[in-house]
């Protein structure tokens, strides 16, 4: 007998179930550091510019006169206004306890994210390790996750759509029927998200517009157009609210319809369409790695891509908006969701293929070697590691060096200004600014600056009772 013969084949696989356990460690540790920074992080944000305003408003007209003064005179965002409110009425929590305000919204996210996975079938512990960190890392997370203002506006909104795009798929692929107590807890979270703001309101209008038709060609149940009128209630209610005329009325000419809408087009190729494909090669290398459990029987390739193929739809609308009034792609904290959605038509595609392959409807055979995929996998995501770091300034990878300690650093010198602050009530004050030597935090601050009447400086001063505040000339 040929013990040579026998042997080399067992010898190929153990290399190459040392090569995926080695690719899956890889992973887990990535994933499990990555997290431990961002946490790390989040115990060290603090309060910045519009919190102050926001609290001092609700200490003068309480949370929900809050609420209805600021729809009146700023801005139709009425939940991200309550839930920015909420936390800064509060001085314990605004200055000594602001890590609740990121801690909510990641965990949130996070939930919002298993049930987006779980309503497509997945069970991978791994994948949803893996997905989290891609959703965190392309979250904007200075200005998204560590910064109550922004997060309320935007994170909150990430995590609100997701939770409704799950919802809304299980009932497209007819995994749950569409009873009436479930359309109108759709139809709430589509106020709810509307109130975070318009932007997100309208894509999800966008999405949910042909998933309507599409559904109701299929099923004939009207209660599906529930859903969609309730979306459209809400973008109505955020987008017609009195403020955002007032606020609006400060800004530039916006460009014509037809041009926003081909302009909004143009962007999302130029910033989105390489991230997309980076992505699919990932998830795809991800998902060869760690298969699901059991066959998705339940969820059919056409109702995966088409619904890959809504959340597009979703992207264009939501870029419109902000190209209709910005001329561009806005603030970077409104492309979390932005990232958020291509992350999510990325995963869809993968698995619009893993699906078809595994109920036998392609007859391309997957016969390349795990143990490839699990190298390729380790190389391609190393290498978007560093160019993330070079490519994308001020998000969670480009920062996990050179500012590991300026979070604390900043942290400690705002506490003590904040001390100040409140032992000198009624009285003017000038404080040092935040010295430049230091590297920016990733967690967000805005300094106040040298004139008294600057607004930043103006909501510091009326939050904790001063007279006026300004920083000391250098």
């Amino acid at each position: 007998m040929n013990t040579t013969a026998t042997s080399y084949p067992k010898l190929l696989e153990n290399v190459r179930q040392a090569m995926i356990l080695s690719s899956r460690s890889t992973l887990a540790i990535l994933g499990v550091l990555y997290f431990a920074w961002l946490i790390w992080n989040l115990w060290y944000s603090i309060p910045s510019v519009d919190d102050f305003c926001y609290g001092y408003g609700g200490h003068l007209h309480g949370i929900l006169g809050n609420v209805a003064v600021i729809y009146q005179e700023w801005s139709g965002r009425y939940l991200a206004t309550f839930f920015i409110s909420l936390f800064a009425h509060s001085e314990q929590i605004l200055l000594h306890h602001y890590y609740l305000v990121p801690l909510s919204i990641l965990l949130f996210n996070l939930y919002a994210l298993r049930s987006f996975l779980q309503a497509l079938s997945e069970n991978s512990v791994i994948v949803l390790l893996g997905m989290s960190a891609l959703l965190m890392s392309f979250f904007q997370v200075r200005q998204s996750l560590y910064w109550l203002s922004g997060g309320a506006t935007y994170g909150l909104a990430c995590g609100i759509f997701l939770l409704l795009m799950a919802e809304e798929f299980k009932v497209f692929s007819a995994k749950v029927p569409l009873t009436k107590a479930r359309a109108i807890a759709i139809t709430l979270g589509s106020l709810l998200l509307a109130g975070c703001n318009e932007g997100a309101a309208l894509g999800h209008l966008a999405l949910l517009g042909p998933l309507t038709l599409l559904h109701y060609y299929h099923s004939k149940q009207k209660r599906i157009f529930w859903l969609l009128l309730g979306a459209l209630f809400g973008v109505l209610l955020s987008s017609m609210a009195p403020g955002n005329f007032v606020r609006l009325s400060g800004m530039h000419e916006h460009m014509g319809i037809l041009n926003a809408a081909w302009g909004a087009l143009v962007l999302i190729g130029k910033r989105y369409l390489l991230a997309l494909i980076i992505l699919v090669l990932l998830l795809n290398i991800l998902m060869r790695l760690f298969p699901a459990r059991s066959i998705k029987a339940s969820i059919s390739a056409p109702h995966i891509i088409a619904f890959a193929v809504c959340m597009f739809f979703a992207l264009w609308a939501g870029t419109f908006v902000r190209v209709y009034v910005m001329g561009d792609l806005g603030p970077s904290r409104t492309r979390t969701q932005d990232f958020m959605l291509v992350i999510m038509m990325a995963y869809c595609i993968v698995s619009y293929f893993n699906t078809r392959r595994v109920t036998g409807q392609s007859t391309q055979p997957f016969i390349a070697p795990a143990q490839a995929f699990g190298m390729l996998m380790v190389i391609m995501f190393s290498t978007w590691l560093l160019s993330a770091f070079h490519l994308y300034p001020y998000q969670s990878w480009s920062q996990l060096i050179t500012t590991t300690r300026s979070s604390a650093d900043l942290h400690q010198f705002m506490s003590q200004r904040f001390d100040l602050a409140l032992s000198s009530k009624g009285h003017s004050l000038e404080v040092p600014a935040y010295p430049e030597k230091n590297l920016m935090p990733i967690t967000y601050f805005s300094d106040i600056t040298a004139d008294e009447m600057h607004w930043e400086n103006i909501c510091f001063s009326n939050y904790f009772g001063l007279k006026s505040i300004i920083k000391k000339p250098q």
